[in-house]
């Protein structure tokens, strides 16, 4: 059953939002949905929770109506500001990586690159769905959910952090393990093979398992 993670900023898309959030429940259930408004603890640091969420999610979309940059009067726009959660969420997720789906809301179209952060990187290329706030609701929710399924099809959810280290700890242990037996009960060689194998295999171990992530 895919995970999916809803994206969007409060004083642009609130409402459709609840809306979309209750069909996704409805057809994957509460515990596989992630909206803001009801999953973060109080206290939490924002950007912690949201890594850890979209490291178990297979899919995010995110919603973009009129006010998604979130320009103030002032001038300012809140896309630019590093500390934006919309803009971590999408940055979290590009870099992870996991499927982004943009969920153009009312007739909006995708915003100029230029109007995003570098970070956002071929975000504005992507595949848009459109979903209408009207009488079209239900058939544009179809294809979105059609499409989610499609992007989650095949999709792991990354390991949380603390897997994704412990294979750090394992693979070398294991492989020292191996080591220690073979030089000091099976080939009976001198124990500074063993010093040597005890700095080398955690570095070489380090290092394979850093590229194959990467």
């Amino acid at each position: 059953m895919p995970k999916v993670a809803i994206s969007y900023r409060r004083a642009d898309t609130a409402m459709i939002a609840g809306r979309i959030y209750d069909r996704l429940v409805a057809r994957y259930g509460d515990d596989a949905v992630f909206i803001d408004f009801d999953k973060i603890p109080f206290g939490t640091d924002f950007r912690s929770h949201i890594r850890e969420t979209l490291l178990g999610t297979h899919v995010l979309i995110a919603l973009i109506g009129a006010e998604w940059l979130g320009a103030g009067a002032d001038g300012a726009v809140r896309m630019n500001s590093a500390d934006d959660p919309v803009r971590v969420e999408i940055e979290t997720a590009l870099g992870i990586p996991i499927p982004v789906i943009p969920v153009l809301i009312d007739g909006m179209t995708m915003p100029e690159s230029s109007a995003l952060p570098t970070t956002f990187g071929n975000f504005v290329y992507l595949n848009a769905a459109d979903v209408s706030s009207g009488r079209d609701f239900r058939v544009h929710m179809d294809r979105l959910l059609a499409a989610i399924d499609r992007a989650a099809a095949g999709q792991k959810p990354p390991l949380p952090a603390w897997r994704d280290a412990l294979r750090y700890v394992l693979v070398p242990l294991v492989v020292l393990l191996i080591a220690h037996y073979a030089i000091v009960n099976s080939l009976d060689l001198n124990l500074r093979y063993l010093w040597l194998a005890c700095m080398v295999v955690p570095f070489a171990a380090g290092v394979a398992l850093f590229w194959i992530g990467k």
